[in-house]
């Protein structure tokens, strides 16, 4: 995983196109015009969406991990490990 800056539609869509395996997003960059289509086009093509403790993800979830879907449960385990 990596770090990419701007609004997490685009980054959403990056992770939708497989060049990332997943995303994570924080609360301080989330706004919901921007998230809420990407979620959406990700769910779409099959990926996953959650928030980083693996609960489902709402419009006021104060972070959000997006990913193809193979790894999801993996990078939940990760990200918890580090917190």
């Amino acid at each position: 995983m990596f770090k990419l800056y701007g609004a997490p539609a685009p980054r959403l869509l990056i992770s939708l196109i497989l060049l990332l395996d997943g995303l994570t997003v924080s609360g301080t960059e989330t706004q919901t015009w921007d998230t809420a289509a990407g979620c959406l086009m990700v769910e779409e093509a099959g990926g996953v969406i959650s928030d980083i403790a693996g609960s489902k993800w709402h419009l006021q979830s104060p972070n959000l991990l997006a990913s193809n879907g193979l790894i999801h449960q993996q990078m939940i385990s990760v990200l918890s490990s580090k917190s």
